[in-house]
Formats: structure tokens, C-alpha cells, sequence
């Protein structure tokens, strides 16, 4: 069955905080569209001054960060690699959930694909 369904990130995300801007993954409940065991997607908003540090988690996934608007770096301290990104399309991709800590410079939207979805 064929299905159409439209909205807005910044509404979806702000009604349900608890899925800290996550969209789509297998952490979605099965009856919803969003639910998807191969991949995940988060909309992003980060406020200037905004700082932080993941969990860390090494589990065999692969990612794409995308910065639509504003400028941030995301710092891998095991990898000793500090990335700014800074202008619109700018992106990090990595391989494993590798520890990693956000500092925003700007008010920032960024978009991030992971793949595949695995249950926290």
C-alpha cells in the first residue's frame, strides 16, 4: 500500500524530545513510517555555545554528517582529528560510532545519516 506523509522536522523533533532529534531508525515504534532497521537519519539543531560529548559506542556502523547552515567542529580525540565545518554541504563521514565531542560556533543545522539502525 502506497502512502504519502508530510511534515516538519523542527515541529516533529521539539513534540518528542526524547529521541534527541533522531528521525528515523529502528529505535522508531514498528507502526510508525519512520521505523527502519537499515538506516537513521537525525535533524540536528545546535545553538551557539552548545558543547557535546557522546557516548561512546563501538559498534560497526558507518556515518554521514552534513552541515546545512552554521559552523560547529566535531573533535575525535582518539583519532586526534579536530573538523570544522564551516560552510554549507561541508560533511565528516566515519566508520564505527567513534567517541566524539560537538562544539558549536553558530546556530547550526545538521544532518546525520547512520547506517546500519541498531537498538541503543
Amino acid at each position: 500500500m502506497s502512502q504519502i506523509e508530510t511534515g516538519n522536522l523542527n515541529k516533529k523533533t521539539l513534540e518528542n524530545p526524547e529521541t534527541r532529534g533522531w528521525v528515523l531508525g529502528n529505535f522508531i515504534d514498528l507502526s510508525l513510517p519512520f521505523h527502519s532497521k537499515d538506516v537513521e537519519i537525525k535533524w540536528g539543531r545546535h545553538k551557539k555555545g552548545e558543547t557535546k560529548d557522546s557516548a561512546y559506542v563501538d559498534v560497526p556502523t558507518k556515518a554521514l554528517a552534513i552541515l546545512i547552515y552554521g559552523k560547529l567542529s566535531i573533535k575525535f580525540p582518539e583519532q586526534d582529528q579536530d573538523i570544522v565545518l564551516e560552510k554549507e554541504g561541508d560533511y565528516i563521514y566515519n566508520e564505527g560510532r567513534l567517541h566524539h565531542i560537538l562544539n558549536v560556533f553558530e546556530d547550526s543545522l545538521l544532518i546525520t545519516i547512520r547506517w546500519p539502525s541498531l537498538k541503543a
